[in-house]
């Protein structure tokens, strides 16, 4: 049986806008200072790397296989997650187009998102340090760099989510 006339509106309308969020991610990804540098330097498989990291934060199923998080969830601890490396003044380690984030040239700088990413990959999914700098496309010592300054805070940040969770109202 078709959909009635109303269903079919509403079925244009949620992929419009899909469409639009994922336009928007495109021109967004095109016009990070990390691509501009990285396309400057002729990386042929930058955009490869971040359309597969980026597929796998819009996609659902995807990231709840490598991360056990949904959309929502993960949305919610990167924000913490930024709130605290900001406080804690840890940007020059990220590359998000801020100020204080870090200088051109420096190959081993991932998005804020990407980092954290690739944190929860790690503690979901237990890839080696090598496989995560393959995925990510950066050297296995930034890999490392990255996972010694996001666990602590991310833990932290889990931590009081349980404790809130914990309180009785």
């Amino acid at each position: 049986m078709p959909n009635s006339l109303k269903q079919q509106n509403a079925i244009l309308q949620n992929k419009v806008r899909r469409l639009a969020t994922e336009l928007e991610r495109e021109r967004a990804l095109w016009k990070s200072p990390a691509t501009k540098d990285r396309l400057a330097r002729s990386d042929p498989g930058l955009m490869h790397r971040l359309e597969t990291l980026d597929g796998i934060l819009s996609n659902r199923r995807m990231l709840k296989a490598n991360t056990g998080l949904v959309p929502d969830e993960f949305s919610r601890l990167l924000g913490l997650f930024v709130r605290e490396i900001k406080r804690r003044r840890e940007a020059p380690l990220f590359r998000d187009g801020e100020a204080g984030t870090a200088a051109p040239g420096n190959r081993c700088s991932l998005e804020r998102r990407h980092a954290l990413l690739l944190t929860f990959m790690r503690r979901k999914t237990d890839m080696t340090q090598g496989q995560l700098a393959a995925l990510f496309g950066v050297d296995q010592s930034a890999v490392c760099r990255y996972l010694a300054l996001c666990e602590p805070i991310l833990e932290g940040i889990l931590s009081r989510i349980r404790a809130g969770a914990k309180k009785p109202a």
